[in-house]
Protein backbone atom coordinates (compact mmCIF):
# COMPACT_ATOMS: atom_id res chain seq x y z
CA UNK A 1 0.00 0.00 0.00
CA UNK A 2 1.46 3.34 -0.70
CA UNK A 3 0.56 6.55 1.07
CA UNK A 4 1.33 10.14 0.29
CA UNK A 5 3.49 12.29 2.60
CA UNK A 6 2.04 15.79 1.69
CA UNK A 7 0.95 18.09 3.92
CA UNK A 8 -3.09 17.10 4.44
CA UNK A 9 -2.50 13.91 3.00
CA UNK A 10 -2.76 11.88 6.04
CA UNK A 11 1.09 11.87 6.88
CA UNK A 12 0.51 12.91 10.30
CA UNK A 13 1.39 10.75 13.17
CA UNK A 14 0.99 11.37 16.99
CA UNK A 15 4.74 12.10 18.12
CA UNK A 16 6.72 14.33 20.50
CA UNK A 17 7.00 17.75 19.66
CA UNK A 18 10.44 17.72 19.70
CA UNK A 19 11.49 14.69 18.20
CA UNK A 20 13.56 15.87 14.80
CA UNK A 21 10.91 13.59 12.38
CA UNK A 22 8.33 16.47 13.09
CA UNK A 23 8.02 19.18 10.56
CA UNK A 24 10.14 22.01 11.06
CA UNK A 25 9.77 25.85 10.63
CA UNK A 26 12.21 28.30 9.57
CA UNK A 27 11.52 31.89 11.95
CA UNK A 28 13.52 34.50 10.02
CA UNK A 29 14.69 37.96 11.78
CA UNK A 30 15.90 40.97 10.15
CA UNK A 31 16.98 44.86 10.93
CA UNK A 32 17.40 47.98 8.77
CA UNK A 33 20.93 49.51 8.66
CA UNK A 34 21.28 52.93 7.26
CA UNK A 35 24.07 53.12 4.28
CA UNK A 36 27.40 53.87 4.99
CA UNK A 37 27.25 52.75 8.71
CA UNK A 38 28.58 49.43 10.26
CA UNK A 39 26.18 46.90 12.61
CA UNK A 40 28.54 45.24 15.68
CA UNK A 41 26.39 43.13 17.91
CA UNK A 42 23.90 40.04 18.50
CA UNK A 43 22.01 38.62 15.31
CA UNK A 44 18.21 39.72 15.27
CA UNK A 45 16.21 36.96 16.60
CA UNK A 46 19.81 35.08 18.53
CA UNK A 47 18.45 33.62 21.80
CA UNK A 48 14.72 33.45 20.55
CA UNK A 49 14.83 32.14 17.03
CA UNK A 50 14.08 28.66 17.57
CA UNK A 51 14.40 25.40 19.45
CA UNK A 52 16.67 23.72 16.53
CA UNK A 53 19.53 26.89 16.37
CA UNK A 54 20.44 29.16 14.30
CA UNK A 55 20.82 28.25 10.63
CA UNK A 56 22.26 31.10 8.62
CA UNK A 57 22.84 34.62 8.43
CA UNK A 58 22.97 36.92 5.25
CA UNK A 59 22.57 40.39 3.98
CA UNK A 60 21.13 42.52 1.59
CA UNK A 61 21.08 45.60 -0.47
CA UNK A 62 17.05 47.05 0.10
CA UNK A 63 16.59 48.77 -3.51
CA UNK A 64 13.01 50.07 -2.06
CA UNK A 65 10.19 49.59 0.07
CA UNK A 66 6.39 50.19 -0.28
CA UNK A 67 3.44 49.61 2.66
CA UNK A 68 1.24 46.78 1.88
CA UNK A 69 -1.61 44.98 3.60
CA UNK A 70 -0.92 41.59 4.16
CA UNK A 71 -3.73 39.18 5.32
CA UNK A 72 -3.30 35.81 7.26
CA UNK A 73 -6.60 33.87 6.63
CA UNK A 74 -6.74 30.21 7.74
CA UNK A 75 -10.34 28.12 7.74
CA UNK A 76 -10.34 29.37 11.44
CA UNK A 77 -9.41 32.94 11.98
CA UNK A 78 -8.97 36.03 9.22
CA UNK A 79 -5.92 38.53 10.44
CA UNK A 80 -4.87 41.59 8.51
CA UNK A 81 -0.82 43.01 9.32
CA UNK A 82 0.59 46.19 7.95
CA UNK A 83 3.49 45.26 6.55
CA UNK A 84 6.07 46.10 3.89
CA UNK A 85 7.03 44.50 0.28
CA UNK A 86 10.90 44.96 0.27
CA UNK A 87 12.68 44.98 -3.15
CA UNK A 88 16.48 43.47 -2.77
CA UNK A 89 19.38 43.65 -5.08
CA UNK A 90 20.09 39.96 -5.99
CA UNK A 91 23.84 40.79 -6.74
CA UNK A 92 24.15 42.52 -3.23
CA UNK A 93 23.30 39.26 -0.96
CA UNK A 94 25.74 38.06 0.63
CA UNK A 95 26.13 34.96 3.12
CA UNK A 96 27.70 35.97 6.09
CA UNK A 97 27.00 33.20 8.85
CA UNK A 98 30.66 32.01 9.04
CA UNK A 99 31.18 35.77 10.13
CA UNK A 100 29.10 34.79 13.18
CA UNK A 101 30.89 34.18 16.11
CA UNK A 102 29.49 31.44 19.05
CA UNK A 103 27.20 33.89 21.43
CA UNK A 104 25.51 35.26 18.29
CA UNK A 105 27.37 38.67 17.52
CA UNK A 106 28.77 39.39 14.07
CA UNK A 107 30.46 42.93 13.04
CA UNK A 108 29.11 43.97 9.78
CA UNK A 109 30.11 47.59 8.02
CA UNK A 110 28.07 48.48 4.75
CA UNK A 111 29.15 51.47 2.24
CA UNK A 112 27.81 54.83 1.53
CA UNK A 113 27.81 54.76 -1.89
CA UNK A 114 24.64 52.91 -3.18
CA UNK A 115 21.84 52.66 -5.67
CA UNK A 116 19.47 51.80 -2.57
CA UNK A 117 17.70 53.20 0.46
CA UNK A 118 19.38 50.63 3.65
CA UNK A 119 20.77 47.55 4.19
CA UNK A 120 19.12 44.89 6.06
CA UNK A 121 20.64 41.66 7.98
CA UNK A 122 18.54 38.46 8.07
CA UNK A 123 19.29 35.58 10.83
CA UNK A 124 17.50 32.51 10.39
CA UNK A 125 16.61 29.56 13.03
CA UNK A 126 14.49 26.47 12.96
CA UNK A 127 12.23 25.31 14.98
CA UNK A 128 9.79 22.17 15.47
CA UNK A 129 6.16 23.20 14.18
CA UNK A 130 3.54 23.60 16.62
CA UNK A 131 0.99 22.90 14.28
CA UNK A 132 -1.36 19.18 13.79
CA UNK A 133 -1.98 17.58 11.44
CA UNK A 134 -5.19 16.06 12.83
CA UNK A 135 -6.26 18.81 15.99
CA UNK A 136 -5.30 17.24 19.91
CA UNK A 137 -8.89 16.47 21.59
CA UNK A 138 -7.68 19.45 24.00
CA UNK A 139 -8.35 21.45 21.26
CA UNK A 140 -11.47 20.50 19.39
CA UNK A 141 -13.48 18.52 21.93
CA UNK A 142 -13.37 18.17 25.94
CA UNK A 143 -15.68 15.35 26.38
CA UNK A 144 -13.72 12.18 24.50
CA UNK A 145 -11.85 9.75 26.31
CA UNK A 146 -8.49 11.17 25.41
CA UNK A 147 -9.01 14.03 27.56
CA UNK A 148 -6.72 14.88 28.97
CA UNK A 149 -4.18 13.83 26.75
CA UNK A 150 -1.27 11.85 29.40
CA UNK A 151 0.99 10.94 26.33
CA UNK A 152 1.62 11.72 23.15
CA UNK A 153 -0.96 9.08 21.70
CA UNK A 154 -3.90 10.94 22.89
CA UNK A 155 -2.66 13.98 21.67
CA UNK A 156 -3.36 14.39 17.88
CA UNK A 157 -1.09 13.66 15.05
CA UNK A 158 1.92 16.29 14.00
CA UNK A 159 3.03 17.29 10.59
CA UNK A 160 6.15 15.10 9.76
CA UNK A 161 8.99 16.33 8.51
CA UNK A 162 8.17 15.91 4.01
CA UNK A 163 11.64 16.48 3.50
CA UNK A 164 13.77 14.23 5.01
CA UNK A 165 14.24 10.48 5.43
CA UNK A 166 13.98 11.31 9.30
CA UNK A 167 10.22 12.53 8.21
CA UNK A 168 9.32 9.60 6.36
CA UNK A 169 10.90 7.02 9.47
CA UNK A 170 8.67 8.39 11.80
CA UNK A 171 5.70 7.49 9.85
CA UNK A 172 7.01 4.42 9.58
CA UNK A 173 8.32 3.94 13.09
CA UNK A 174 4.41 4.68 14.57
CA UNK A 175 2.77 2.61 11.29
CA UNK A 176 5.97 -0.37 12.40
CA UNK A 177 4.96 -0.20 16.26
CA UNK A 178 1.44 1.28 16.98
CA UNK A 179 -1.10 0.24 14.26
CA UNK A 180 0.80 -2.54 12.44
CA UNK A 181 2.14 -4.70 15.38
CA UNK A 182 -1.58 -4.23 16.86
CA UNK A 183 -3.50 -7.22 17.33
CA UNK A 184 -4.04 -8.59 13.75
CA UNK A 185 -4.17 -5.37 11.77
CA UNK A 186 -1.06 -6.79 9.40
CA UNK A 187 -2.77 -9.80 8.62
CA UNK A 188 -6.01 -7.85 7.74
CA UNK A 189 -4.74 -5.21 5.38
CA UNK A 190 -2.78 -8.02 3.54
CA UNK A 191 -6.00 -9.98 3.17
CA UNK A 192 -7.86 -6.73 1.95
CA UNK A 193 -4.35 -5.96 -0.45
CA UNK A 194 -4.33 -9.69 -1.62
Amino acid sequence: MDFALGPKQGSGVPAEPDDDGVMWDLNPFNIFIPLGESYNGKLPGWGTGGSGGFVSASTALVLKSVPIQLTAAPAFFSQTYNGSQITLSASSLQDVTSQVDAAGNINLSFPASSNGTEFQPFAYYQNHTVGFEQASPQLVNTTVEQYPATSFLQNGSRFNDHFSATGAQLIIDFWEKYLLGYNTTRELIKEVGN
